[in-house]
């Protein structure tokens, strides 16, 4: 950065204003920040959500008290509980 101000030097803001484009594409690059951010949050919830059904289920198998039917219906449960996670984070997690 020193060296292009070194080379080309620097111009006052009421000398050469911003274009149109360039204040639209500050406005797009806030808005996908903001985008990104929102994903990330709900990554990181469904991750931790998810995290917590393998160790449960990592635990039941370790302490030999399963059958296959009940984890099987544990897992589907689990797996309904996601999807109703994930979808409430996509309805209500919103920057927009």
């Amino acid at each position: 950065l020193v060296n292009l101000v070194n080379k080309y030097g620097v111009v006052p803001k009421n000398a050469f204003p911003e274009s149109s484009s360039s204040e639209a594409a500050l406005q797009m690059n806030k808005l996908l920040r903001a985008k990104v951010i929102q994903c990330d949050i709900q990554t990181n919830i469904q991750f931790d959500l998810v995290s917590a059904f393998a160790q449960e289920i990592f635990e039941t198998i370790d302490e030999g008290n399963w059958n296959e039917r009940d984890l099987f219906e544990r897992e589907k449960q689990m797996m309904k509980e996601v999807r109703i996670e994930s979808n409430y984070l996509k309805n209500h997690i919103n920057f927009f």
